[in-house]
């Protein structure tokens, strides 16, 4: 018979380029995914990010005034400000101790986060400056960082504006605290210190004798030097009180603020001969 012939029969041939595309695509799949998912975590890193520098910009707005914040930013190593003129407010919660005493811990801590963040409402709407908290004491200071005219008068209504807080809380809560402030004006050194826990304080003769108008003074009754009835004596009234002794300042003369039936009285004076 004949002989048998193999017949071989050969695939159309593809062009070398699209066998290379179809090779690549692959290729290119994985490095797109890998690709989408390096831009999803950059995203979502860059909004931790965001988020972590507007939670350490609140921290910072409300540690420090805006204009220092600023300036400590800017890395200047020490921050330390000359005043010649700033009224300073130390009021106290009388009869917090023994309330404290009788009371849960969380009871005392939710009664004293509610009268102090009150204070803060009132302290930020008379753009005045909450110094610090010691214990149930409250810190508040007028014409700085900026200084500002009339910023005694500011002080005053404040410390009005807290015996009311602590009216309305008394009200409330069937409670019978009560608040004693004290005033004073003048010079002071302020600034900024510690590294990790950053804090605004002041200093001076001006501080010292505001804490001790707070001591020496009366429950319900806002006391002051005779430098603030000087700075205010065209918007509040006054009584005499007589002389006081204040520590390292000896016998000085002080004023209560005036009260009528409804409480401090805020009318025209003259100032004290």
């Amino acid at each position: 018979g004949n002989d048998f012939v193999p017949m071989f029969y050969t695939l159309p041939r593809m062009e070398d380029g699209l066998w290379s595309a179809l090779a690549a695509s692959p290729t290119a799949a994985l490095a797109f995914g890998v690709f989408l998912s390096f831009h999803r975590r950059l995203h979502l890193a860059r909004q931790d990010l965001h988020s972590a520098y507007e939670r350490s910009e609140s921290l910072l707005r409300n540690m420090l005034p805006a204009s220092i914040a600023r300036r400590l930013k800017r890395e200047e190593t020490t921050i330390a400000d000359d005043y010649e003129d700033v009224s300073v407010l130390f009021a106290d919660l009388v009869g917090f101790t023994t309330l404290a005493a009788s009371q849960r811990a969380d009871e005392t801590v939710k009664m004293l986060n509610e009268i102090f963040s009150a204070f803060d409402q009132a302290v930020a709407a008379r753009n005045l400056e909450k110094i610090k908290t010691i214990g149930d004491a409250y810190m508040v200071a007028a014409g700085l960082p900026h200084s500002t005219p009339g910023h005694t008068i500011e002080l005053l209504k404040l410390a009005e504006d807290m015996l009311a807080v602590i009216d309305e809380h008394n009200e409330t809560h069937e409670q019978s605290l009560q608040l004693r402030i004290g005033l004073c004006t003048g010079p002071l050194v302020a600034g900024v210190i510690g590294s990790k826990k950053l804090s605004y304080d002041i200093w001076g003769d001006t501080v010292n004798v505001a804490s001790r108008m707070e001591s020496t003074g009366v429950p319900g009754r806002i006391q002051v030097t005779e430098a603030i009835v000087r700075a205010s004596e065209k918007s509040f009234a006054f009584e005499e009180r007589g002389m006081v002794k204040v520590k390292g300042r000896g016998e000085i003369r002080t004023f209560f603020v005036a009260q009528n039936e409804s409480g401090p009285s805020s009318v025209m004076t003259q100032a004290p001969s």
